[in-house]
Parts: C-alpha cells; sequence; structure tokens
C-alpha cells in the first residue's frame, strides 16, 4: 500500500507492476485499448443501424396510416355526395322560394301601414297580403314571422281605435277624442318601425345577415 494512498504513491504501484511484466504487460495494455475501440465503434453502428431501421418502419407505418385516410375520406366523399348535392340543391331551392314569398310581403305588408289607401285599394290589397302571409309562415325564418306578427297585432289595436273614433260600437265623449286620436298617431308610428323590422329581417334570411341598414318608409300624397 502506497503510503498515505496519495496519487504518486498509486503510479509508482502502477508502473512497478506493468514493470514486472516487462513488454508482455505493455503489449495486453495497448491490445486491450485498441479491441475496446473496436468494439465501442461496432457497438455503436449496431444501434445506428436498430435506430435507422426504426425510423424508417415508423415512417412505413405513418404513409400506410395516411393513405388510409385518405382512402378512407375518398370513400366518405363518393359515398354521401349525391347526399350532399341534393341538400344543397334543397338550401337553394328554400332560397328561392323565400326571395320570392319576401318579395310579395315585402309589397302588400303596405295595407298594414294604412298610408294613403282608400277604402277600395285596402279591400283589394288585404286578400293578396293574407295570401303572401299564408306563404310566409310556410317559408319564412323565425324572426321574419314573428316581425311580421308584431305588425299585425299592431294593426289589430290600430283597427279597435279607429272604430272607437267613428263611434263604433257606441260615440265617444267629447274628452275621451283627444286621447284616441294621440293613441292612432302613435300606432302609425310604431306600425312604420314594425315595418321597417320586417324588412330588415328579410333583407337579413335572403343574404345580408349582418345588415343595419334601416328601410326608408315613404309615402307620396
Amino acid at each position: 500500500m502506497p503510503p498515505n494512498g496519495s496519487i504518486s504513491g498509486i503510479f509508482a504501484t502502477a508502473a512497478a507492476i506493468i514493470g514486472s511484466l516487462g513488454g508482455g504487460g505493455l503489449l495486453v495494455f495497448a491490445l486491450s485499448s485498441w479491441l475496446g475501440r473496436i468494439w465501442a465503434t461496432r457497438i455503436m453502428e449496431r444501434e445506428k443501424a436498430v435506430l435507422i431501421t426504426s425510423i424508417e418502419t415508423m415512417k412505413a407505418d405513418l404513409t400506410r396510416s395516411i393513405e388510409r385516410e385518405k382512402a378512407e375520406m375518398a370513400r366518405f366523399h363518393e359515398t354521401h355526395r349525391s347526399e350532399l348535392q341534393e341538400l344543397s340543391t334543397q338550401r337553394q331551392d328554400t332560397l328561392n322560394r323565400k326571395r320570392d314569398v319576401y318579395a310579395e310581403l315585402a309589397t302588400k305588408m303596405r295595407i298594414l301601414l294604412r298610408a294613403n289607401m282608400t277604402p277600395q285599394q285596402q279591400e283589394q290589397d288585404k286578400w293578396a297580403f293574407l295570401g303572401a302571409y299564408d306563404k310566409g309562415y310556410v317559408w319564412a325564418s323565425e324572426p321574419v314571422i314573428t316581425a311580421i306578427g308584431n305588425l299585425i297585432e299592431n294593426a289589430k289595436k290600430k283597427a279597435v281605435v279607429d272604430n272607437l273614433l267613428k263611434g263604433m260600437p257606441a260615440p265617444l265623449s267629447p274628452g275621451d277624442v283627444p286621447q284616441m286620436v294621440a293613441e292612432s298617431q302613435k300606432l302609425d308610428r310604431e306600425a312604420s318601425t314594425y315595418y321597417q323590422r320586417c324588412m330588415l329581417e328579410m333583407r337579413k334570411d335572403v343574404g345580408y345577415p349582418h345588415s343595419t341598414v334601416e328601410y326608408q318608409v315613404v309615402s307620396f300624397g
């Protein structure tokens, strides 16, 4: 044992062992180093080959998976192509019907405004409006048919007030007339607002869903 376990003592001991072996010891040491490098190189090459094989296997599996997915998508598209075409045709047909109905409603709803219309015009147009409203109930969107419903409710209230002003079912007292006149005027203003809402909802439903353009109610006479 080298004194105090010093480094110099360890080297001295190693030198003594190699010296006792002579030249054969140096040869064994060199041969061992050379074999170690050879084995390390071969191990690295073997590990590299295994890694490359693993990568190639993964690439092949991924390629097959992608091809399977593409084939499945192609089969799905082919299977449902006719259904998709039929659905697209149905949607286009519905849109065309809505446009026709809305164009009819837009003009016939004027009767509900009661602006500058003679009794003869009202009698003629009310049946046309009812026919358009029936079609609209079938084909119109929920917001459109709701807006038209509000306009109709307003028209009903206006009819009650107008009849009271005409003395039906009984003449009004002089003190009630100004109040009824004011109520009639208010309902006329509300009718214009409801009409604008109807027009805007129809515009949104036929292809302008984000439209905010206000329809201008114009009357002549």
